[in-house]
């Protein structure tokens, strides 16, 4: 049933997919090129400071995520994540131009006549484009197949986008300035920051992947690697704390001072972030940040806790 399909009508299926999605949340505007015959991007997607069912104005826009939108007829299993292939000289146009991009796949199949679509989504990084194009470039690979992650609803989403915002126009430490951290680890900070708005939200970014940075004295904050984070719930009572291994770094503030279930997360195997269950609407900034010392190098950093290559 596919072959009955030219590519043009298959990426109008897609777009018209995502067009519909985002149509239920005041936060997200999409700009979609259909039918577009140039290469690169398909879009944007403007992303509003404004409550659900406000008028969108130009001067409230946060920032612009740009867009690649594909159609596939490809047969998948229907799983929360999929392996969709992407292809090298795409990757280097998004670095090239816009230093990032958000990838939507839309898996299509027909059933009694009508295309049911399912949509996906991964967020390549500067730090991600610039890790994967090498490794294409070193195993002589043009194209490659990549997790993306099926998207839930509108609001859930928009927890993700809030949260990648910063990630859009990232700083790429260069390898001479990595090999000065790790000569140097004294006085490198690690951080990441995370805004978590209510519970759905928060139920949203488990499993997605932030990139982590690091400031010292080289100056300007870079990007040098990134965290999963993965649901785990402890029984015990907690305090607002993060661990890093067993050295305590960060307390996170709340704007909500009410006692409740306490929930944790895991941040890989070795920082455990743990928050209170959130109230009514009351929202949360989390960050944490960890310092290098003498006994903590880079390199034992990323064999004992996996956060950086």
């Amino acid at each position: 049933m596919a072959l009955d399909f030219n590519n043009e009508q298959i990426e109008h299926f897609a777009a018209a997919c995502l067009i519909e999605y985002f149509a239920y949340d005041s936060k997200t505007q999409p700009e979609f090129k259909l039918a577009d015959k140039s290469a690169g991007y398909d879009g944007m997607i403007y992303f509003y400071n404004i409550d659900q069912g406000d008028k969108r104005k130009k001067e409230q826009v946060e920032c612009v995520f740009y867009v690649q939108i594909k159609g596939t007829f490809d047969k998948i299993k229907d799983r929360k994540t999929e392996n969709f292939n992407i292809v090298l000289d795409d990757l280097k146009f998004y670095d090239k131009t816009n230093d990032h991009c958000l990838y939507f796949k839309v898996a299509l199949k027909v059933i009694n006549g009508k295309v049911i679509k399912t949509p996906y989504y991964h967020f390549f990084s500067k730090l991600e484009l610039n890790r994967l194009m090498e490794d294409m470039r070193n195993n002589n690979n043009t194209n490659r197949r990549i997790p993306f992650t099926k998207m839930g609803d509108t609001k859930s989403f928009q927890a993700i986008l809030q949260n990648l915002k910063g990630d859009l126009h990232q700083f790429v430490i260069s390898k001479e300035k990595l090999a000065e951290m790790k000569a140097n680890p004294e006085g490198v900070h690690i951080s990441r920051e995370l805004v978590i708005t209510d519970y759905s939200s928060l139920e949203s970014l488990y499993g997605e992947e932030f990139t982590l940075y690091a400031k010292g004295e080289f100056g300007e904050k870079g990007a040098v690697g990134s965290v999963t984070f993965e649901k785990q719930l402890f029984d015990e009572s907690l305090d607002f704390i993060i661990e890093f291994g067993y050295i305590d770094t960060v307390y996170a503030q709340s704007t909500s001072s009410i006692d409740r279930t306490m929930k944790g997360i895991e941040i890989t195997k070795s920082i455990k972030l743990y928050i209170r269950e959130l109230a009514d609407k009351r929202g949360i900034n989390i960050s944490f940040n960890y310092s290098l010392n003498e006994e903590e190098t880079i390199e034992t950093l990323a064999r004992s806790h996996k956060i950086m290559e």
